[in-house]
């Protein structure tokens, strides 16, 4: 029966470990879906491929109506009698449109798209910039509850190493020096309690910024363990194989972003180019002239009825007018200048962040190599050592010096783990960092590879 319950604990630990780690991939993917800072972007994303279409339209025409020619008296008054209008008076109806010159739409339609592109490669790099911002509060969270107990420890064996040091002061066997550095001790210890539960108080208060607007408790969310959580995507990548993994550094969005940026720049000077060349506008237009079937001579002589001579029909025209760049032509050499140094600065730009990401990436795998060795010298030998120390100290207790000794090597097992908490923030730091460099922290981008592993 006692094998049983232990058999059952065991597979209840490993079930909920996997289902808090799905829970934590879906609480992932809900923030990326719910959260205003992304869902902001993503607007502005849709905005900006909805003006990409908008671009490709041809100009709208244009439709006029003028009353022309009317005569105008002194007081204000319109003459519309038909012996006061002249032979010019109707009323004028126009239509014209615009005609783009070849290639304009075609290139505004690729720029607008080029823009579009560059922003969604954009706001990929903010996802992961924000999931990495997440996920880092998450790590730090665990780290400082850990240190928390650990300090905790450190303090209840302050206190007994500081009655067995008055003991032993008492005695006569050690100077007063040694009760008030001990005392020391204790007062640094709590003042790092007081800064750790600060620091959690900081992270929780900061978690949630991520977790509110979706409608989590955080208290949940600090129940799993992030580690594991960690872990088991790491399994998933060849982290050992550094050229398999470092192929996926071109993935990354803040290196897509800039390539796209090149291709925009190109497409803008393309489209500056067309601000040199003739745009063209033809027109039409009917005017239907006022109805006069006479004409009144209004000399000074003399009234009568005159005949008429000239046509007194309707009249249309018809033609076009084009912009011709003349001034403007004085300042395209400027023009052209400024638009193949924007396209030299997005090249040099792009090859700057190439730099970056595998600069950052070597860095990001030594420290986590680093990291990782030095763990498992405490999991393996220090840890141990110190254990053996404290197990055969025990064995020989008998005066209160001895008890003074092995209170000394349990402090140094307790700071041991202080040690080891921040090598483990170290480590899994510089593996969130990978993630992003490699574009695997966005839940989408989970990889496929399997990897057995390696220590904690």
């Amino acid at each position: 029966m006692k094998y049983l319950y232990i058999v059952v604990c065991t597979f209840t630990f490993i079930a909920i470990e996997s289902i808090a780690a799905d829970s934590l991939e879906d609480i992932s993917k809900t923030i990326l879906k719910k959260h205003p800072e992304i869902l902001s972007l993503e607007s502005e994303l849709i905005s900006r491929k909805s003006d990409s279409v908008h671009k490709s339209t041809y100009p709208d025409p244009k439709i006029g109506i003028a009353y022309r020619s009317y005569p105008y008296s002194k007081d204000g008054r319109f003459e519309n009698s038909s012996t006061r209008n002249t032979s010019m008076a109707g009323i004028e109806y126009s239509f014209s449109q615009e005609i783009p010159f070849p290639g304009k739409i075609s290139s505004e339609r690729t720029l607008g798209n080029l823009t579009a592109i560059e922003f969604e490669h954009y706001t990929k790099m903010q996802k992961n910039r924000f999931l990495k911002d997440f996920y880092i509060l998450l790590l730090k969270l665990h780290i400082t509850e850990n240190k928390i107990k650990w300090n905790s420890s450190i303090l209840n064996t302050l206190v007994s190493i500081e009655k067995v040091a008055k003991a032993n002061y008492s005695a006569g066997k050690i100077p007063y020096i040694d009760v008030v550095k001990n005392k020391i001790n204790i007062t640094i210890t709590k003042d790092k309690e007081i800064e750790l539960n600060q620091t959690k108080n900081s992270i929780v208060a900061s978690l949630k910024y991520y977790t509110d607007p979706i409608g989590e408790k955080t208290d949940r969310i600090t129940q799993i363990n992030f580690l594991n959580f960690l872990k088991e995507k790491k399994n998933k990548i060849e982290l050992e194989n550094l050229q398999s993994v470092k192929k996926f550094l071109k993935k990354n969005p803040v290196l897509l972003f800039s390539e796209a940026s090149i291709q925009k720049s190109k497409a803008e000077e393309k489209v500056t180019q067309f601000s040199h060349l003739p745009e063209t506008e033809v027109f039409f237009a009917y005017m239907k002239r006022k109805d006069q079937k006479f004409a009144v001579d209004q000399g000074p002589l003399e009234y009568r009825i005159m005949d008429q001579t000239e046509y007194r029909g309707d009249l249309m025209s018809f033609g076009l007018t084009m912009r011709v760049p003349v001034w403007s032509l004085l300042t395209r050499s400027a023009l052209n200048e400024r638009e193949e140094e924007k396209v030299k600065m997005s090249v040099s730009e792009t090859k700057k962040r190439e730099i970056e990401l595998e600069t950052n990436f070597t860095n990001f795998i030594s420290q986590y190599q680093g990291a990782d060795k030095q763990l498992k010298l405490h999991d393996e030998i220090l840890i141990p050592q110190l254990q053996q120390a404290q197990i055969a100290q025990n064995t020989s207790l008998g005066k209160i010096s001895d008890i003074s000794g092995s209170l000394q090597l349990k402090m140094d097992l307790y700071n041991s783990h202080l040690t080891r908490e921040d090598l483990l923030e170290k480590k899994y730091t510089s593996l969130i960092s990978i993630f992003e460099l490699t574009d695997y922290l966005l839940p989408e981008n989970s990889p496929t590879h399997n990897h057995n592993g390696e220590h904690q």
